[in-house]
């Protein structure tokens, strides 16, 4: 049940938080606003920071589907920024701005949360570790009534 309870306030959470922050940093680009983008990048930032919250309150961590979820939305994200600054001949400095501002703000986010959880050398070796060990032994075997 407590697992239950933790992940429907993760996800409402990031329901709230994550559609208003998305919606803030499309129009903050859609406009050119700058300012506009940049508080969709803070709600994401306080979406992060109340899933710490929670974490904290239920005693877990990321899940690998949470830290997974969100590499792959970020570095899409990034990607899809980096081609269409490529790509269009009229984007403007204050999307090279939002874009840049905001990645910048959510890269050093995950930096201070690694550093402030886990130390700098312990986030080092987790890191150095994750490099290191095999594929097939990061995977979970299934437990459950799921074949």
């Amino acid at each position: 049940m407590a697992t239950t309870e933790r992940t429907l306030a993760v996800m409402t959470i990031w329901a709230w938080l994550g559609s208003f922050g998305f919606a803030l940093v499309l129009t903050g680009f859609r406009v050119p606003d700058l300012a506009l983008g940049l508080c969709g990048f803070a709600l994401f930032l306080v979406a992060g920071s109340g899933h710490v919250i929670v974490n904290r309150l239920w005693g877990t961590g990321f899940g690998h589907g949470e830290v997974a979820l969100g590499f792959v939305v970020y570095v899409v994200a990034v990607l899809v920024f980096l081609a269409t600054w490529i790509a269009a001949p009229d984007f403007g400095v204050v999307r090279i701005a939002l874009g840049l501002g905001g990645f910048a703000a959510l890269f050093a986010a995950l930096v201070l949360y690694l550093a402030t959880s886990f130390g700098v050398r312990g986030s080092i070796a987790l890191i150095d570790e994750a490099r290191r060990r095999p594929l097939a032994e990061t995977r979970r075997p299934r437990t459950g009534a799921r074949p």
